[in-house]
């Protein structure tokens, strides 16, 4: 299971304003169904709210603490752990946001799907102050400004430098060096190459957050 962020933000970070997004970008709408079609995605309460509806042939998980909170269509869940528990066996999950989702799964995410929108809008809610100069860059769709997208945007995909992969039940950290392929990360006292491995995915995703990379 590969867990993927998807947002669209101002150049000032901002994704939202009183329940709504800021902008119109139809391309962007388009983008974001071809991407997640077939996936499932994750939300939290108000942000599904906002949207108003099931997206179609999606599976909509929608992540709250309220425990009678139900939506027909849906799938609700109370933490974390209850989304890796129903996406179990998932090739692609979508962290759909909004900040507060975002926040929480951050430390999760190996693949950022990012719309940048080159405008500073007023909002109330913002994407979480992530370096993503820091992760690897693979790829990038210059936008196209026209009637239904009147904002200059690029559409992004970026991908951690360490990424955990479950393999034979076990997590497997490994690097992604551009223009290098896939090595796996070694450990200092190992003279023999092999990866790392963690029982479960949050220490392998521990390990990553506190290692200094290079």
């Amino acid at each position: 299971m590969e867990v993927s962020l998807i947002v669209a933000m101002g150049q000032n970070r901002v994704i939202g304003k009183d329940m709504d997004i800021p902008w119109r970008l139809a391309d962007d709408w388009k983008y974001v169904k071809e991407v997640t079609t077939g996936h499932a995605i994750v939300m939290g309460r108000k942000n599904f709210e906002s949207i108003g509806r099931v997206l179609p042939n999606r599976r909509n998980i929608i992540l709250t603490r309220d425990k009678d909170y139900s939506v027909e269509g849906a799938e609700v869940v109370h933490s974390i752990e209850g989304v890796w528990n129903i996406c179990e066996g998932e090739e692609e999950v979508f962290i759909f946001g909004g900040e507060q989702i975002y926040e929480a799964f951050l430390p999760y995410v190996e693949k950022v799907y990012c719309t940048l929108v080159y405008h500073d809008f007023d909002g109330d809610t913002y994407f979480p102050d992530v370096d993503l100069s820091k992760w690897i860059q693979v790829s990038v769709k210059r936008g196209v400004v026209n009637e239904k997208n009147k904002y200059a945007h690029d559409f992004f995909i970026y991908e951690r430098g360490m990424r955990p992969r479950h393999i034979d039940n076990k997590w497997l950290v490994e690097v992604r060096t551009e223009g290098f392929g896939e090595v796996f990360l070694l450990d200092s006292s190992e003279t023999i190459a092999k990866p790392i491995s963690f029982d479960s995915k949050r220490e392998a995703m521990i390990y990553i957050n506190t290692h200094n990379k290079k």
